[in-house]
Formats: C-alpha cells, structure tokens, sequence
C-alpha cells in the first residue's frame, strides 16, 4: 500500500526541513525511509509543496 501526502509551507518552514546543503531531508529520508521533498521555489511565491 502506498501512501501520499503533501503539505504547504512557507519557504522559510522549506528552508528548515531542507537545512544545510540538505542535511535535514537526506536525514529524514534515511530515518524513515521514505521519499521526501520540497517543491521548487517560484518567484513572488510564499509557499512551497513538502511531499
């Protein structure tokens, strides 16, 4: 069974799960072992997809 979710947040939340040099998401997806990101940025744009 496969299960999807998606999540808006602001950049500076994308900022956070993403970290530095994305450290935060290669950790989340190690730990739980799923797959993990964060929409790319738009221009004028507050928020972004965290899937």
């Amino acid at each position: 069974m496969t299960l999807s979710l998606r999540a808006l947040v602001t950049t500076k939340e994308a900022g956070v799960i993403i970290g530095k040099a994305g450290k935060n998401i290669q950790e989340i997806r190690y730990i739980t072992g799923v797959r993990a990101g964060v929409s790319t940025a738009i221009q004028g744009v507050e928020e972004r997809i965290f899937t």
